[in-house]
């Protein structure tokens, strides 16, 4: 009967000497897929730790004078103040419409009537003719919160 036997599997190394390499090879494979995945892991995990420890990265921005508030500019704001959240709550791309959430809440002896008017403006001042399409919020005269929902139209291919 004529047999083959590997040379290696009495001692001797294969002919070309890599039969060990060939069969470490999945398990560095799956070595090397741990690490990348651990790797991965550590990065998510930073991540998500840094957005929960840290402030959200909305700017704040003063009603009357349009300038970015900090947070020392709070800490010297007198009792009678103006607060107003504006928010985008949808974007209905159907009828190219964006609904906002405005509110806040003012606190203040005798406030002075005021009226916050929102425009929708066109990316292309060349196409502005006459006044762009608007909204507008009256706020409270008097010490106490407000909220209200106003839709503007949007411009170009929304995207969420």
């Amino acid at each position: 009967m004529i047999g083959f036997r590997a040379p290696w599997r009495n001692g001797g190394a294969p002919a070309g000497g890599n039969a060990p390499t060939v069969r470490r090879l999945p398990l560095v494979l799956a070595g090397v897929l741990v690490a990348i995945c651990a790797i991965i892991l550590a990065v998510i995990m930073h991540s998500m730790w840094t957005t929960l420890r840290e402030e959200s990265g909305s700017t704040r921005y003063d009603l009357l004078t349009g300038k970015p508030i900090t947070v020392a500019d709070v800490t010297l704001m007198n009792a009678e103040t103006t607060y107003v959240a504006i928010t985008a709550v949808t974007l209905d791309e159907g009828t190219l419409s964006s609904t906002f959430r405005i509110s806040g809440h003012r606190i203040c002896s005798k406030c002075d009537p005021m009226t916050l008017q929102l425009f929708a403006l066109d990316r292309n001042p060349d196409d502005w003719w006459g006044l762009p399409p608007s909204d507008s919020v009256k706020l409270p005269e008097e010490t106490a919160p407000f909220t209200e929902i106003l839709t503007l139209p949007v411009s170009g291919l929304p995207q969420r």
